[in-house]
């Protein structure tokens, strides 16, 4: 693909403009997370690391996060004044922050599985990835927030064991500039984090994620258990109800969803 083909080459200078932050842009970067951490604790709060592509991305629980031509990839090194509970609920303010971003500059409104990855059209188009950023002294010095969106392509770009599965924000030409998209995301990302303590964004994670109100699975001691999700808490956790009536919330962990 040619620049103009996955919504121009990224240009950080015209992020730094329309978002008000530093940000650097690599060619080719093993992990934008890796990079963001090495930076960090002299970074200021907005700090961004984006690439053309990544050759060892990761996602959650250690997976691998596969990251074909015409993505965006990025990480931003956020500083949220929140009490240490809360630091937890920071992916889920990043995935209404890049929800948010993807619908004002792509006009496409993805919905939430939670607790972290965006879905468009009943395929997943971006996964966050949240990782704390330690003091050298000990304690959190902030936490970097690693987005890579789907942004433009095809079946020809998926691996064979993704297809069905992985989408894209466009499945041609886009009509939006990546860029553009880039600098949303990291002002949405400021403002979000900055809703930690009060939990400002709950209500827009509630409407968007589509888990509620469906059967779900989730391993619970080596036991594959099955439930049904009734909502998201105040702390963002899950809320399942299994068949005997019993409740109880899911903070972290997996849970796979009846097909959409």
């Amino acid at each position: 693909m040619d620049g103009k083909s996955i919504g121009g080459r990224l240009d950080a200078a015209v992020i730094s403009a329309l978002s008000g932050a530093e940000a650097r842009v690599f060619e080719s970067l093993g992990s934008t997370n890796d990079a963001a951490k090495e930076l960090a604790a002299s970074a200021p709060e907005g700090f961004a690391v984006l690439a053309e592509r990544q050759t060892a991305g990761r996602g959650r629980r250690g997976r691998t996060f596969v990251s074909p031509p015409g993505g965006l990839y990025m990480s931003v090194v956020l500083r949220p004044k929140a009490d240490a509970a809360r630091l937890p609920m920071l992916t889920a303010a990043s995935a209404v922050a890049v929800a948010d971003a993807i619908e004002a500059v792509c006009g496409e409104s993805c919905a939430i599985k939670w607790v972290n990855d965006l879905y468009l059209r009943g395929r997943k188009v971006c996964g966050i990835l949240a990782e704390a950023v330690p003091l050298p002294g000990g304690g959190i010095g902030g936490a970097v927030v690693g987005v890579g969106v789907n942004f433009c392509g095809g079946e020809a770009d998926v691996p064979a064991e993704l297809r069905g599965k992985m989408g894209f924000i466009f499945g041609g030409e886009p009509s939006a500039e990546r860029s553009v998209l880039a600098a949303e995301i990291i002002k949405n990302l400021l403002k979000r984090s900055a809703e930690l303590e009060s939990a400002a964004f709950l209500g827009e994670y509630r409407r968007r994620c589509f888990v509620p109100g469906r059967w779900v699975e989730f391993t619970r001691g080596g036991e594959v258990v099955r439930a049904r999700a009734v909502g998201i808490d105040e702390s963002c956790a899950l809320v399942v109800e299994t068949a005997d009536g019993k409740r109880e919330a899911l903070s972290a962990g997996e849970v796979s969803v009846a097909p959409m």
